[in-house]
């Protein structure tokens, strides 16, 4: 097959011949019978045709490509005088009668590579305008960074007419441009600003932190020299550390827990440390059968709680000094209890005696005995003494017209008419105000209407 097609090739046969004009050619050559069969012939020849038809094909597009960049490299001559902004028929007066003109005959063609040229002139040209708007842009950026007279609350009003007397940057943007350089740097200043505020932020919790645990170390240390218990206070604790330095660095806290609030939530931890352990001390103290009194000491009710066993020794001090207290406090209130219920009994007596008809200031306290003595108010007051005293107030309060005890049902009484008449001259006297009050009113209109007249 290869010495056929070598055969049509040295016999001139073109890609634009039929079969029979190849046969006619080279049936008298010897290598036409190299083949054997006309079919192998035939296929042979195909294969020559297709392959000498697509080597003219590259032949005609390498010619063509050579004459359209000897076309373009004409355009591309600062002598051609082409500008981008021209028409192909503007361009064409210039350049037709140089020999690169007629080097590419397709008019279509040259019109093509006109119009590629003039794109990419623009688009030389638009990319140059771009970059020099950028490099404006940045110089502008950088203007405004060292403008300390704009910050974020800078308006562009006024920052534009600033600018437009004083810097030629800013003269050679367009109003767009200047705007988004503007907003660009009022971001970053936004930026900025929030990026302070952070780290400002951070530093004053870090540095709460620090005070809070210096301020808690410092409660250790009074909660273990007994100034800091269940029952302690704000107010009684403030004398004790207003000269510690972990006080006066708390002062400086502005957010978070303040150092009231950490002493409070330790006597919180106190407090329910306590009542965890209050059972305990409670059924110890119905076990030891001691009876405390306000003159009772730490030490006899310590002895009295511990004992000698391993429960009584896991008590703390401090929950001891703190039930000590409680059971002091109970003492004392029950006493005050006793005494007004004491001094409310002789109060009832001494009613009793003013309300009952057969008693006087001339009666004996024999008289009121035999009188009273069935009562309850009698009864209630068991102190023999204590009778006499009532009884004796009793007497001097007849002998004055009356009881002086504002409980008294004598007292009320006159209390409610004393009120009554009170609020009954008040009334009489906010109407008789008003009275007034009206009349002169009438009186101001009736001058100012003649005085119109």
């Amino acid at each position: 097959a290869g010495e056929f097609r070598r055969m049509l090739a040295e016999c001139g046969c073109r890609s634009d011949w039929t079969w029979e004009q190849t046969m006619r050619a080279t049936i008298n050559d010897p290598r036409y019978r190299v083949l054997p069969t006309l079919a192998a012939k035939q296929a042979a020849f195909q294969a020559y045709v297709s392959q000498s038809q697509k080597s003219e094909m590259e032949a005609r597009w390498a010619e063509e490509k050579e004459q359209r960049h000897t076309f373009r490299r004409m355009l591309e001559e600062p002598s051609s005088g082409i500008r981008p902004d021209m028409t192909w028929e503007e361009a064409r007066t210039l350049v037709e009668a140089h020999p690169s003109y007629a080097a590419l005959k397709d008019e279509r063609a040259r019109e093509t590579e006109f119009m590629q040229y003039a794109n990419s002139l623009n688009a030389s040209r638009r990319d140059e305008e771009a970059s020099r708007q950028r490099t404006l842009q940045a110089a502008l950026l950088e203007e405004f960074r060292t403008d300390s007279s704009i910050g974020t609350s800078s308006a562009w009003r006024e920052v534009r007419t600033r600018y437009l007397d004083g810097s030629p940057t800013f003269q050679e943007l367009a109003d767009v441009a200047r705007l988004s350089v503007f907003e660009d740097h009022m971001r970053d200043l936004e930026r900025q600003e929030k990026e302070r505020k952070r780290a400002e932020e951070q530093l004053a919790r870090d540095f709460a932190r620090d005070a809070r645990a210096q301020f808690r170390r410092l409660l250790d240390e009074h909660e273990a020299a007994g100034d800091v218990t269940v029952s302690s206070t704000w107010r009684s604790f403030v004398p004790l550390i207003v000269d510690e330095p972990a006080y006066k660095l708390m002062e400086s806290v502005t957010s978070g827990s303040s150092a009231r609030m950490l002493f409070y939530d330790r006597v919180d931890e106190l407090v329910e440390k306590y009542e965890k352990q209050r059972p305990l001390l409670k059924s110890r103290f119905a076990e030891s059968g001691l009876t405390v009194t306000v003159n009772t000491t730490y030490d006899e009710f310590a002895t009295a709680m511990i004992g000698q066993d391993e429960v009584g020794k896991s008590l703390e001090p401090a929950h001891l000094e703190t039930y000590l207290r409680e059971c002091k406090k109970r003492v004392v209130r029950e006493a005050e209890e006793a005494e007004r219920r004491v001094e409310r009994y002789r109060r009832r007596l001494l009613r009793a005696m003013h309300a009952h008809a057969d008693l006087s200031e001339k009666s004996s306290f024999e008289d009121a005995a035999e009188v009273l003595s069935n009562e309850r108010e009698w009864t209630d007051v068991a102190d023999e003494s204590s009778r006499r005293e009532v009884f004796a107030k009793f007497v001097e309060e007849a002998a004055q017209g009356g009881p002086t005890d504002p409980g008294s049902p004598e007292s009320s009484s006159k209390r409610k008419r004393s009120s009554s008449s009170t609020r009954s001259s008040s009334s009489r006297s906010s109407r008789r105000s008003s009275r007034r009050g009206s009349e002169e009113r009438s009186e101001k209109r009736g001058r100012s209407e003649s005085q119109s007249r």
